[in-house]
């Protein structure tokens, strides 16, 4: 059986539950943070994380979606996940962190472990991302993950209502291994 609950020297990673969703929806409300993200509209709806965090359960059984809540001394700073990416067969890697987090290499720490689990319990062999051009912050916690560039298109971003130029990246097992050693 495959734990869910991951540590790492500073953070908690672990399953949503329903008690999460007023403060998820407070974080990833924020303009800064909704606007570097893909699928989240601004501003938050009422209901939306009650619905998102209810699908969790579902989406892990069937080996969609595997989100995370990365906490900091049991307090939640944010969310990880590695899930099936939309209209594509690859698995993605996404994150975000609250703003009053940011700069502490949180998003890092968070994603390595992710990664091992990815990796090492999912058995993936590939792990995809996709940032905004224009979100260095991100490209730098991706870079330093080993993630490489693989091409750049448009991507969605439901709080600007628009579609924004993005960088596709990938890391694959082997460099991933080839990296922790």
């Amino acid at each position: 059986m495959i734990d869910l609950n991951i540590r790492t020297p500073r953070l908690s990673l672990r399953p949503f539950g329903k008690a999460d969703a007023q403060r998820v929806g407070e974080l990833c409300g924020a303009w800064a943070v909704a606007r570097m993200l893909a699928s989240v509209p601004f501003p938050m709806p009422t209901g939306l994380t009650d619905d998102w965090i209810t699908k969790h359960d579902d989406a892990r059984a069937n080996g969609d979606d595997f989100p995370f809540a990365i906490t900091l001394h049991n307090r939640l700073i944010g969310c990880i996940s590695l899930g099936k990416s939309p209209g594509r067969r690859q698995i993605e890697l996404g994150y975000w962190i609250a703003v009053s987090y940011w700069g502490f290499g949180y998003a890092s720490e968070a994603a390595r472990a992710i990664l091992a689990f990815g990796f090492g319990w999912l058995g993936f062999a590939t792990i995809c991302a996709r940032r905004f051009e224009e979100n260095e912050a991100s490209g730098r916690v991706l870079a330093k993950l080993g993630f490489v560039e693989t091409g750049r298109s448009l991507h969605p971003c439901l709080a600007r209502k628009a579609q924004l130029p993005g960088i596709e990246l990938e890391l694959t097992r082997d460099s991933w291994q080839a990296k922790q050693v």
